[in-house]
């Protein structure tokens, strides 16, 4: 695979993960299970195509981002939605 379009479909990964981290800190994570998703299609596009040691370790490294951010995304909590009290008059 040419260096360029490499380049591209890395960057484009790691866009998706760092507003994938910002999200979790902002709290309001919504979506991510398709977003990793996505960013999974990317990697494994850029794994058929890649040429050599540098960009073979590079596929790795994303994949253990995402990874990553997966088992992130697993321990935070879930929310339940909060009871409604009704007063009685």
């Amino acid at each position: 695979m040419k260096a360029e379009k490499f380049r591209q479909g890395r960057e484009e990964v790691e866009r998706i993960i760092g507003s994938i981290y910002k999200d979790i800190k902002a709290g309001s994570l919504s979506e991510p299970s398709k977003r990793i998703e996505q960013a999974q299609q990317i990697v494994f596009g850029l794994a058929e195509g890649a040429n050599g040691e540098i960009q073979n370790r590079s596929v790795d490294n994303m994949n253990l981002k995402i990874k990553s951010v997966e088992e992130r995304i697993e321990k935070i909590p879930v929310k339940k939605a909060a009871k409604k009290r009704i007063k009685k008059t």
